[in-house]
């Protein structure tokens, strides 16, 4: 039989198109012993409040879409446990925030793009450019080096972004220093063998540099950021 414990939740929430711009709303709800962040916004939005904006897909720490901040710490809504009677749910920092707990994207998706921030497949000599070739070239099995695989697990949940100090939402300039997010991308293409562009050099540009005095770096699922991607890139 489910124990069902009251929960008193906080959330800060955000409407540019509202008379309060910036207002936080406390909800008071049962839920199960073990219920998740996102099931306490589910059923905020289901049973109290249908105006309250939130993200979410895959429900299970795959999706990185629900990070939001819970008494402060950066992590995914879909994996956090209500084991405190009183939290605050906040929208990422150092994210422009669209609207409560839904932040804008588009700037790391941009940079991304870019920057080409992503394996093409350039590397294919000339002689393999029939269909057939560039298929098997594509999903070739290969030996994993050393921490890609640990790499790989991101699911760009945007949490170490947050938790990075040298970045603000007020600054959109992400060339001049792209957040650990980036780096951990250009580490993913550095370890892959079959990626031949110079992504030391790109990281460089991007200002991982600025990194070597911080490593305070946070991921929600466990990477070690900075000796997995950043102490990579910078050797």
């Amino acid at each position: 039989m489910a124990v069902f414990k009251e929960r008193v939740i906080t959330v800060k929430r955000f409407n540019s198109g509202s008379i309060k711009t910036r207002w936080e709303e406390t909800y008071v709800l049962p839920l199960e012993e073990r219920a998740t962040v996102l099931q306490a916004l589910q059923y905020i939005y289901e049973n109290l409040d249908p105006s309250i904006a939130f993200e979410y897909s895959c429900r299970y720490d795959r999706c990185g879409l629900c990070g939001v901040e819970i008494n402060g710490r950066p992590c995914l809504a879909c994996t956090a446990f209500l084991n405190d009677h009183r939290i605050t749910v906040a929208p990422l920092s150092n994210l422009t925030v669209i609207r409560d707990l839904v932040i804008d994207r588009e700037p790391y998706e941009k940079l991304l793009k870019d920057e080409l921030i992503y394996y093409s497949g350039e590397g294919l000599t000339e002689s393999s450019n029939c269909e057939e070739a560039k298929a098997e070239h594509h999903f070739k099995p290969i030996l994993v080096p050393p921490g890609l695989e640990s790499l790989l697990s991101c699911v760009e949940c945007l949490c170490c972004h947050a938790a990075c100090p040298k970045l603000d939402s007020d600054d959109t300039d992400l060339t001049r220093f792209a957040g650990p997010l980036v780096f951990l991308k250009l580490a993913q293409l550095h370890l892959d063998p079959r990626d031949l562009e110079d992504r030391k050099a790109q990281a460089r540009r991007l200002g991982i540099e600025q990194c070597t005095a911080c490593r305070r770096c946070y991921c929600s699922r466990g990477i070690p950021l900075y000796r997995l991607a950043i102490e990579t890139l910078l050797r």
